[in-house]
């Protein structure tokens, strides 16, 4: 989760598009305890909970077991 944190502090053209309840967020710095996660499938937003810590849901960082029938 480290690396993917580091990752999202390099992602400038986020701040083009972030909305908080439908309206711009105005400065990166407005909420600095979010974290964005993404990979090739999925964008997520995780919570800081320490210096080396992001707490999101399972699914952002895992891939679902399969289904066995």
């Amino acid at each position: 989760v480290v690396t993917l944190f580091t990752y999202c502090l390099t992602v400038e053209r986020v701040s083009t598009w972030l909305i908080r309840s439908g309206e711009p967020v105005q400065q990166r710095t407005e909420f600095p305890f979010i974290a964005f996660l993404t990979t090739e499938r999925t964008m997520c937003t995780g919570s800081l909970v320490s210096t080396r810590a992001v707490l999101t849901a399972g699914h952002c960082v895992c891939s679902p077991l399969p289904v066995v029938r």
